[in-house]
């Protein structure tokens, strides 16, 4: 399950609490939604399924282990 964005709410219940004017809102706002979809955008990235083997997968888990050992070495497989 992945992160979401900072509700509208508290952004709004921020400005509120450092007396911002609606157009200071509007900046902040707009500053505020544009970090966070960056930072949503990194947490919710997909997980790399290239490393990603079943506990009760025992094949899979000795080539990844094979493929983390050549990474370890400098080599690619």
């Amino acid at each position: 399950m992945g992160v979401g964005p900072i509700p509208y709410s508290s952004v709004v219940r921020y400005a509120e609490g450092h007396d911002m004017d609606p157009d200071e809102f509007d900046y902040f706002h707009g500053i505020i939604r544009a970090m966070d979809n960056e930072y949503l955008t990194i947490v919710n990235k997909p997980k790399d399924d290239a490393n990603m083997v079943s506990i009760t997968d025992i094949e899979g888990q000795h080539e990844m282990f094979a493929r983390m050992r050549m990474r370890a070495q400098g080599k690619r497989k």
